[in-house]
């Protein structure tokens, strides 16, 4: 299918998304670029969401709603149906739940017009929703212009709304990877692909806002039981492909059990202790899992609050040294 110059085809997966989806809808509609389409692949929602979205599209002929034969529970198979049926020159990812600034995607589609060389731009962000969550979230927005493949690493290295790239970019490497032992993480996979070929740069204006449901309330939560490691099914075939060798694995393994052992610590209230002694086991875990470790002898009803202050604390020395 041809590409249409201009055009910022924008790829949303959604199921049970109701409660969010009016918001949603108008800060797409809000976007100072008006040359957009938005693909919203629905996974055969029980709620409301089909039936907001078509309303949607009948106010808006840029809206296209895919509906599913019931629910998958796969939202890279539902990406990858909206990508292949896109016809913008440009991609662009939106959660069902996460807003954009007006000026999201005219400022990176103005970007990647400016600099040919750069084929996928992302964006700073900002938290809202759940206080507790907002509050004690550990991930920061990085300040550096040019993301380093090395990122992957420590994580997904940029949040997934947060992206816009070249259609070209899709057409040569494909889109996500539908294995099923990715039930999450399957933007992660994508973006460490993305990466070990692509030039992507950061603009750090805060362009995209980030929901953070309560604890076991998020779009996902059935799925993030607390039960197991998320983000071990992408590190295993990033090395089956070849992408990272042994010793980075181990790296990204100790970071994941830490990310684990903190999820499961303040939103899934289970056990953590055993993910960050494993952590710090594996090796290569970040310092302030050797401070969670000491502290743990703490009761979690004193632990989480205090490491919720020094995560803050964390943040504002951060932003302090980045603007010295």
């Amino acid at each position: 299918m041809d590409s249409v110059s201009g055009l910022v085809s924008i790829i949303t997966p959604a199921y049970n998304a109701a409660p969010y989806l009016e918001e949603t809808i108008a800060s797409v509609r809000a976007q100072t670029h008006r040359e957009w389409e938005w693909l919203f692949a629905d996974d055969g929602s029980t709620d409301e969401t089909l039936g907001i979205m078509e309303r949607a599209a009948g106010l808006d002929q840029r809206i296209r709603v895919i509906p599913a034969q019931g629910h998958k529970g796969s939202a890279a198979a539902a990406r990858n149906r909206a990508m292949r049926m896109a016809r913008g020159e440009f991609l662009a990812f939106l959660d069902a739940d996460d807003l954009w600034d007006p000026e999201k995607t005219r400022i990176q589609v103005a970007y990647l017009h400016r600099h040919s060389f750069v084929d996928g731009v992302t964006c700073g962000y900002d938290l809202f929703g759940d206080p507790v969550r907002v509050s004690t979230d550990h991930r920061l927005s990085r300040e550096e212009v040019v993301v380093q493949w090395s990122e992957v690493l420590s994580g997904a290295p940029f949040p997934t709304p947060s992206f816009l790239f070249r259609r070209r970019c899709y057409e040569a490497m494909g889109g996500m990877d539908e294995d099923p032992r990715l039930v999450t993480g399957e933007d992660y996979e994508f973006f460490a692909r993305f990466l070990a070929t692509y030039t992507v740069h950061r603009i750090c204006n805060n362009l995209l806002h980030v929901r953070m449901s309560a604890p076991m309330g998020s779009l996902t939560a059935r799925q993030q039981t607390g039960k197991g490691v998320k983000g071990l099914p992408v590190m295993e075939i990033l090395l089956e492909k070849g992408l990272i060798n042994q010793r980075q694995a181990r790296h990204m393994e100790s970071r994941m059990y830490y990310t684990q052992a903190t999820d499961n610590l303040f939103r899934h209230r289970v056990p953590f202790r055993g993910l960050l002694l494993r952590s710090l086991l594996t090796g290569g875990a970040p310092g302030r899992a050797w401070v969670m470790f000491i502290l743990s002898v703490l009761p979690a009803v004193l632990l989480k609050p205090l490491l919720a202050r020094l995560q803050r604390l964390r943040g504002r020395s951060v932003r302090r040294a980045d603007a010295e």
